[in-house]
């Protein structure tokens, strides 16, 4: 995932993803130059009597992609 500043010009479209298809979206997306975002929270959870955080994410099987305003900005 491309870490770039967040414009406030371009637009940012939802996009539901195929189960289990995001790192093939954000490859295929980042080779084409666009800039994608998937929010994470992180979550404290007891496994085997230990606390531990993981990172879940905010809204499964969906991604943020940000797209020009210009028509040629699309590929």
């Amino acid at each position: 995932m491309t870490h770039k500043p967040l414009f406030l010009s371009n637009s940012w479209y939802v996009a539901q993803l195929k189960p289990n298809g995001f790192s093939k979206a954000v490859a295929n997306l980042d080779r084409q130059g666009f800039q994608s975002f998937m929010p994470l929270r992180r979550k404290t959870v007891r496994h085997a009597g230990q606390m531990r955080e993981t990172l879940n994410l905010v809204f499964p099987s969906y991604l943020f992609i940000c797209f020009g305003e210009r028509p040629h900005d699309w590929r």
